[in-house]
């Protein structure tokens, strides 16, 4: 479980994580700027889903063929 003080600081840590990981606009230092208290250990873990699920597909992609 993870908690954050007032839970406000969850969400801009997932949209982090996912951004840095899918390079997408806007552009993460801009979000850390709005969002300075951003939860870095929810971006970590999001950004680690993110890449072992991407490793997981690519598995079973290849093993499809």
């Amino acid at each position: 479980m993870i908690n954050c003080e007032a839970g406000i600081s969850r969400s801009p840590g997932v949209a982090i994580g996912i951004a840095s990981v899918l390079k997408t606009d806007p552009d993460i230092k801009e979000l850390k700027r709005l969002f300075p208290c951003f939860n870095t250990h929810v971006a970590k873990l999001v950004e680690e889903a993110i890449k072992i699920k991407v490793i997981e597909l690519c598995k079973t992609t290849l093993e499809g063929e």
